[in-house]
């Protein structure tokens, strides 16, 4: 039986892999559902555009890569590109030295294997579940599960790190408050691309907790041209939920029973929600629609486009879904964000029982 890695244990098996150290890696996958004839791609957004990293073509239901790269970086595997591309894993996976293999865990969800850091962060997720199962309030659960990342960041300091940083801290938090995490990196990680990416978009943050929205438009099923201060600024409305999601990321599945749930529960007491879609396609877009009866406001900003490629992502600073912000309309500043579950009811019904 494979023992799970504390964080001391990871922090020693992965101390050796710093930002001036070269990759060079494998990359393979098997399963019925890669098409065959299509290529699988990795692909880095670290510090600035997509940057494609390999590809590889699929055939017999198979791939294979072997190559090479300066520096560890967190990148994602995509199954085809533009409209048709398909992100294989709900999160990214760190490139670095060693085997990396695609795997399913669980009939609807790949994960990739084989190094030091991609197992290491596999094992997150229950480490969560694990923090949530404790009965803790949603505020304390949300504290203990901060202290976990900030624990990963500061005893790591490497590619893993940096992608906690993006994807779980500074979505969760202002991000002046991450200024010192990213201060304590070793000298030769200070010049890593997502390490200054990462600065630079702290710096230009436009919307946060304490401030002003950032408006956002888009399409909706039917074709109209809505906005988001439309429905901020709606009669009736006390305040609105801006919600990031897509049917292909499963803690959005997750949560959209939820959110339909206090839609019908605080709708006529002046709760909405304005739903930003980042399926790949219009179909997979009205399918989710569809499936968990989204009755409100629904948009999406062009098919083809990574979400990282919207002015959306940018404004918001989003280091993945789901993602969500609180909007009180009266001020229309945002007053909370990544509240789920228990913690999104709790707080609704301090603001509306």
């Amino acid at each position: 039986m494979k023992k799970p890695l504390s964080i001391i244990t990871a922090t020693a098996i992965l101390a050796g892999c710093s930002q001036s150290t070269a990759v060079k890696f494998t990359l393979t996958g098997r399963d019925p559902a890669f098409t065959d004839g299509k290529y699988m791609y990795i692909i880095t957004y670290a510090g600035g555009p997509e940057t494609i990293i390999d590809s590889a073509r699929i055939d017999n239901s198979s791939f294979a890569m072997k190559g090479s790269w300066p520096y560890p970086v967190s990148a994602f595997l995509y199954m085809g590109r533009g409209a048709d591309g398909e992100q294989i894993s709900d999160s990214d996976f760190i490139l670095e030295t060693g085997e990396i293999r695609v795997e399913k865990r669980n009939e609807d969800e790949f994960i990739l294997t084989g190094t030091p850091q991609n197992e290491f962060r596999n094992e997150l997720p229950q480490k969560v579940a694990g923090l949530r199962q404790k009965g803790l309030s949603p505020l304390r659960t949300a504290e203990a599960c901060d202290s976990l990342f900030r624990a990963v960041v500061l005893e790591n300091r490497n590619a893993l790190a940096l992608s906690l940083l993006e994807n779980e801290l500074l979505t969760n938090r202002p991000g002046r408050e991450l200024l010192p995490l990213l201060d304590s990196f070793p000298a030769a990680f200070q010049k890593h691309p997502a390490l200054l990416g990462l600065r630079k978009t702290i710096a230009g943050m436009r919307a946060d907790v304490g401030t002003s929205y950032a408006d956002i438009t888009g399409q909706t099923p039917e074709g109209d041209t809505v906005s988001l201060a439309a429905t901020v600024r709606k009669p009736g409305n006390r305040y609105v939920l801006l919600d990031f999601g897509a049917l292909w990321c499963g803690p959005c599945r997750a949560e959209f029973p939820n959110l339909a749930a206090l839609y019908e529960k605080y709708h006529s007491r002046g709760f909405d929600i304005f739903g930003v879609s980042y399926d790949a396609n219009r179909k997979r877009w009205l399918e989710c629609i569809e499936t968990y009866g989204m009755r409100w406001t629904q948009i999406h900003q062009g098919f083809g486009l990574h979400p990282r490629q919207t002015q959306a992502w940018s404004d918001y600073t989003l280091g993945g879904i789901p993602s969500c912000f609180l909007i009180d309309c009266a001020t229309e500043k945002i007053i909370a964000k990544q509240l789920r579950g228990e913690a999104l009811a709790q707080k609704l019904s301090e603001l509306l029982d």
